[in-house]
């Protein structure tokens, strides 16, 4: 495993693990941000991004230095051979195989910390740069996070390009009403997970700074001692905001409609048009326990 980094004026990239092989420059036309990169994972913020064959790269700030590289590629088995150059260890990113690589060597142009995992339809690499990984064990745990929070991001992704509209086949819809049975919602509602139910209302101004607030509804069939969402907005097909961490949410009663109105860190990419649309997952869920 190789992980080229800048050389001089140019941008670099040559990752090779097993048949995998992405090389890029500084003179390929950059691409808008959010098409397939996330503009945030974790503490680190996207600077720019750039084509590659299969898929896009990205050189990611933090603390005013270039600290990190996400790159996008095709789907493609993960395999974790150490090399002469490298360490390899087995990991898991958000339940994903994954493998972690260290270089055993010090060189400006290699990464000495790589993180690749295949999912959602590609396969992903995430890169410290030396300047990332001077404290190693606290550059390590940001790595993990941020490792995380993209795969997030991208199962978010994933989900919002292939949920059908509501009628379709594949999504029947019951008549108006504000309550959703066990399997389906009512129109204008969405499914999160078996008989839990969440509207999108609207995007408000928040008085904090690159922040909005989401105002949305929820309703569900089971109660729920605890219940842990992960919210976003996407414009198109791109964020445009999310919570910042996980929401949780205590005493869910059944059949109760709940309404909320949550902060949006905005991920900073200009947008200018696209329909806004909600994005919810469960992270956990505790059911209330059932009288006998």
């Amino acid at each position: 495993m190789r992980c080229g980094l800048a050389r001089g004026g140019q941008v670099a990239l040559a990752i090779t693990l097993g048949l995998v092989a992405l090389s890029g420059s500084a003179g390929e036309q950059p691409i808008a941000p959010g098409d397939l990169l996330p503009a945030r994972i974790g503490e680190f913020s996207l600077a720019d991004a750039a084509a590659t064959p299969d898929g896009q790269r990205g050189d990611y700030i933090r603390e005013g230095a270039r600290q990190a590289r996400l790159v996008v590629g095709a789907p493609s088995d993960v395999e974790c051979n150490s090399t002469a150059s490298a360490r390899a260890s087995r990991s898991r990113v958000n339940g994903h195989l994954a493998c972690v690589f260290m270089a055993t060597e010090s060189d400006p142009h290699i990464a000495p910390y790589e993180l690749t995992w295949s999912a959602h339809g590609h396969r992903i690499w995430f890169a410290l740069t030396p300047a990332g990984f001077h404290d190693r064990v606290a550059a390590t745990r940001r790595a993990e996070k941020a490792a995380l929070a993209a795969d997030r991001w991208f199962q978010r992704r994933s989900s919002s390009l292939r949920r059908p509209e509501a009628g379709s086949p594949a999504n029947p819809a019951e008549a108006p009403g504000n309550v959703a049975d066990a399997q389906t919602c009512a129109i204008g509602w969405m499914q999160i997970t078996a008989g839990v139910c969440v509207r999108f209302s609207k995007l408000e101004q928040s008085d904090e700074l690159r922040s909005d607030m989401v105002a949305m509804d929820l309703v569900s069939k089971t109660g729920y001692v605890h219940l842990n969402l992960r919210i976003a907005v996407l414009r198109g097909a791109r964020e445009w905001c999310a919570y910042p961490a996980v929401l949780s949410l205590y005493k869910i009663e059944a059949n109760r409609q709940y309404a909320f109105r949550i902060p949006c860190s905005r991920s900073g990419t200009p947008m200018d048009s696209g329909e806004l649309r909600l994005v919810v997952e469960v992270d956990e869920a505790i059911e209330m326990p059932r009288s006998r």
